[in-house]
């Protein structure tokens, strides 16, 4: 498939001025892998100077790995990448992801991003439970 001028234009808006990007690739799939590589060069010479980009191994729950974890930190390292490992499914480190991101993400204008950025995963029964105990009164 041959990519026109007018489609990579319209791919490059998608990520032009951002301050942060996620590359995800499926650990059990090398030609992910690949692409992602792919993907992070577009992204740091077309993105934003200074973005920042997470490099996601993802689908670690399955027993097919075939992308190694050493070599995609390795990579990850090479080209000054955050680097996560996680499942979409079971969401084993997906918060971890988002959390460093944004705690790595570029200080614009002089404002600090607020590090204390905290995310607890709560059952439905927690939350009712939690809901329950707050209401009180006439309201």
């Amino acid at each position: 498939m041959v990519e026109n001028n007018f489609d990579r234009k319209k791919q490059i808006t998608y990520y032009r001025g951002s301050k942060g990007a996620l590359v995800v690739y499926d650990v059990t799939n090398y030609d992910s892998f690949e692409k992602a590589k792919n993907w992070v060069e577009e992204i740091k010479n077309e993105g934003s100077l200074n973005a920042k980009i997470a490099l996601v191994g993802n689908k670690i729950d399955l027993p097919n790995r075939v992308v190694k974890q050493k070599e995609a930190k390795t990579y990850a390292e090479e080209n000054d990448l955050l680097f996560f490992e996680a499942s979409a499914k079971t969401g084993l480190g997906v918060n971890q992801i988002f959390v460093n991101l944004a705690k790595a993400l570029p200080l614009e204008h002089g404002k600090a991003i607020n590090t204390n950025i905290a995310l607890s995963y709560s059952k439905n029964s927690e939350i009712k439970k939690k809901r329950e105990e707050t209401k009180g009164g006439c309201c």
